[in-house]
């Protein structure tokens, strides 16, 4: 059974989804499948050396990389070269997480007779549940077109494939929830006093107003927050300013968009991953992978009190929930330095949930759906 799965987006690249594509790549190929990742180039570097020493993968996963140049931005042009590429091969399993291509995977379908998976990250069916509906027709004409037509949608949270199956009856949902890369990393025995945020500092999705807030109210003397993942100048300059204006410079460090690898090195001098999420449609049903990756570090995590968090993991001691409020995340993170022998302890099992949760599971339970 020879599975493409195919990604529209630029790899390598600072958005998530360029490590999920890879990790979910990596997986598959633990998991023993026969599998090539489809997606679009966009660097000059030998895959081999991104692989190495960007991601921390073996060199020689079998990724086939999209020459669009010019054009690699534009998705009708990419779509038109995958699709003719995909007729050329002998595929009988697609696996695509855009839907703007699923018109060339179902055309597909119809002459070679592959099957076609749908991997969900969102929901666009019903608009009325979703602020920014009038940005979203287009989506949502292709959601109620396309979606009862694939062999099945694998959702990345129970929450999303609760929706999926209310909305699709007649259709087969799968929930397969992000993986977690399983590294040497050891029990933080240790305390360094530096709490860490890693990711998007898309501030309609994640608080960091609460953040900083927080770290003003944080009694225990010598913590620092560590704000990593800046990507430009206009965003270095709007962080620089906010946390200037809260008085919070002395405990706060910004720092640029970090490589998987070069992330995973960063929380290995921490004592906590921070995820302040705020109540949001697209937070309500999925949870975000900067907690797979704070756990994979052995990290215990402070979070946003959202069920989409709850149900990853059920109720575990290292994923310590609080309300929005900076008073509250403030006196939990000084409850935990008040007993720093905690930190190991919520750190083994932090380790514990990401051997359990790895990539290679996520894709043994995808198999077993599409065989």
């Amino acid at each position: 059974m020879k599975i493409v799965y195919f990604h529209q987006g630029l790899f390598p690249s600072t958005s998530p989804s360029s490590g999920f594509i890879i990790n979910t790549l990596s997986g598959f190929v633990q998991a023993g499948a026969e599998i090539t990742l489809l997606t679009v180039r966009n660097s000059d570097k030998p895959l081999s050396h991104i692989l190495s020493e960007d991601f921390a993968l073996p060199p020689d996963l079998p990724v086939e990389l999209l020459n669009c140049g010019l054009f690699r931005r534009w998705h009708w042009y990419i779509y038109r070269k995958a699709y003719r590429i995909l007729l050329q091969q002998d595929c009988d399993i697609l696996i695509t997480r855009n839907l703007g291509f699923l018109p060339y995977a179902l055309r597909l379908k119809a002459k070679t007779g592959c099957r076609v998976y749908f991997e969900a990250h969102d929901f666009f069916t019903d608009l009325s549940l979703r602020p920014d509906s009038q940005r979203r027709r287009s989506e949502h004409a292709r959601d109620k077109r396309y979606l009862p037509l694939v062999d099945g949608i694998i959702c990345v949270s129970k929450g999303l494939a609760d929706l999926f199956e209310s909305y699709y009856p007649q259709q087969r949902v799968l929930a397969a929830m992000t993986g977690i890369r399983p590294t040497d990393s050891p029990v933080h025995a240790t305390v360094s006093k530096r709490i860490c945020y890693t990711g998007s500092f898309f501030t309609a999705h994640y608080n960091l107003l609460l953040l900083l807030n927080t770290i003003k109210l944080v009694k225990m003397q010598g913590v620092k927050l560590l704000l990593a993942g800046v990507k430009n100048e206009v965003e270095q300059n709007r962080l620089t300013q906010l946390v200037a204006s809260l008085q919070v410079g002395n405990r706060v460090e910004v720092l640029p968009w970090q490589s998987p690898k070069a992330l995973s090195e960063l929380l290995q001098q921490c004592d906590l991953g921070l995820c302040p999420l705020r109540e949001s449609f697209l937070t309500r049903y999925s949870a975000p992978t900067k907690i797979t990756d704070y756990l994979a570090a052995g990290l215990p995590v402070v979070a946003t009190d959202l069920q989409s968090i709850r149900e990853m993991f059920g109720r575990v001691d290292c994923l310590l929930t609080c309300e929005s409020d900076p008073l509250a995340w403030a006196q939990a993170l000084d409850a935990l330095y008040q007993s720093p022998e905690r930190f190991a302890v919520l750190s083994a099992d932090a380790l514990n949930i990401a051997n359990g949760y790895t990539w290679k599971h996520r894709a043994q339970k995808i198999l077993s759906f599409i065989r």
